[in-house]
């Protein structure tokens, strides 16, 4: 019985949470709502509140600190999944279904940083942080280039998401001239996938994911979420867009569906998951990619801010975030341990004063809050977007590269 009440609950909060999403998505594609080309604001706001969620799970996975403190499994659970679907919601939305690729702007801004990653950021962030790259083998000082297989099928650590990122902008340009639906259609197969890409050519977690999430990529590229933004809503609408994101979040808390949650995959469903067969965990982790799709949906429409500031600043700078945070974490937990202490009876000593399990809890989390936050703003700041702009922005490699082409012009004129 009590699974039936979860089952029951979990049908009825998706089913209204994605009514809702699809009356205001309709509603704005109808009013044929105004967009503006470029940035939006609310996207790098975003942004930025999605990788203060990848360096908070990164500092929680240290040590399994989150089996340690109170709420600890179902904050995991609930914010694990999330920010990986929506950066590919929102680079989903950035592409665009209307024009077709930029192969070159592909190779700009995706294989060249994912080679000069390969061949000298990568060896170092990933030696820093303890991480092996490849396999059980830390990078020779004769050769600092890494292996092509090793950066297709071994990689890492947070850097995953720009191979995931370059398979989902090359597949959605080769099913570009089809329709929306056979788009989603295709991903949606790929998806099924996930899994499976142990047989393909010794594939692991990067394919995996990249399959897994490619349907949320083709979403956030075909809805109108850039006409909903310039939505006018309602108090009442707003009142429902944040109960229906707050409800959907708590289904990862609630005793009668946690159960149901923590079985249904994130993204690497090839991990074992007592309780159902392979046909099933197919089923649940296209549900994973529609409950993300709807989260990030009503956490973009409600809970973004709309208006430039420090936030979206940060978000601009995401990218850096994301490569050089990881190997700093093991440093982030042990500060966590000298401001925060667990004791015999359940409490904790935080800043020297002891206090009770329930207020001791909430104090740990605030640690890690404490912790993070300036962490964060650093690593999203200018500064660290100028380190790493040679690397991840590589204007100077563009124009070395465009050097021989000039000339190739030239000398076909001259011999024209």
């Amino acid at each position: 019985m009590a699974g039936f009440w979860g089952w029951l609950r979990l049908v009825v909060i998706f089913g209204a949470a994605v009514l809702f999403t699809s009356r205001l998505l309709l509603e704005a594609k109808n009013k044929d709502c105004s967009t503006k080309p470029g940035r939006i604001v609310a996207v790098d706001n975003m942004k930025g509140l999605l990788m203060f969620m990848v360096i908070l799970i990164h500092l929680l996975i240290q040590k399994q600190l989150w089996h340690g403190i109170p709420w600890g499994p179902g904050m995991f659970y609930a914010l694990n999944s999330f920010p990986v679907r929506g950066f590919a919601f929102l680079s989903g939305m950035q592409t665009g279904g209307s024009k077709p690729a930029d192969f070159n702007k592909i190779f700009t801004k995706l294989v060249l940083p994912l080679f000069l990653f390969a061949v000298a950021l990568g060896p170092l962030t990933f030696h820093l942080s303890g991480m092996i790259m490849p396999p059980h083998q830390v990078p020779s000082p004769e050769t600092h280039f890494l292996r092509a297989e090793s950066l297709l099928f071994h990689v890492r650590g947070p850097p995953w998401y720009l191979v995931a990122l370059l398979a989902w902008k090359i597949w959605g340009a080769l099913i570009h001239e089809t329709t929306p639906g056979v788009q989603m259609g295709i991903a949606c197969l790929l998806a099924l996938l996930g899994g499976h890409t142990g047989y393909i050519g010794g594939g692991t977690d990067v394919w995996n994911r990249a399959f897994d999430v490619f349907p949320v990529f083709i979403a956030g590229k075909h809805l109108p979420v850039r006409a909903a933004l310039s939505l006018e809503l309602t108090a009442m609408q707003r009142a429902m867009g944040m109960s229906l994101l707050a409800a959907l979040f708590s289904l990862e808390h609630a005793a009668s569906t946690e159960g149901i949650m923590r079985r249904a995959p994130n993204y690497l469903w090839n991990h074992p998951s007592p309780g159902y067969s392979a046909a099933v965990l197919c089923e649940l982790n296209l549900f994973r990619d529609a409950l993300e799709v709807t989260r990030a949906l009503l956490f973009l429409l409600f809970l973004c801010p709309k208006g430039a500031g420090m936030l979206s600043e940060f978000g601009r700078h995401s990218l850096a975030a994301l490569v050089v945070h990881m190997p700093f974490m093991p440093g982030l937990y042990q500060i966590w341990k000298r401001m925060c202490r667990k004791l015999g009876d359940g409490g904790y000593e935080v800043l020297g004063h002891e206090l009770g399990p329930r207020a001791g809890g909430l104090a740990a989390w605030m640690c890690c809050v404490v912790v993070v936050a300036p962490f964060f703003a650093l690593c999203s700041s200018q500064l660290c977007q100028r380190l790493t702009a040679p690397f991840l922005e590589p204007v100077w490699l563009e124009r070395l590269l465009e050097v021989p082409a000039t000339a190739c012009k030239k000398d076909a004129a001259v011999v024209g």
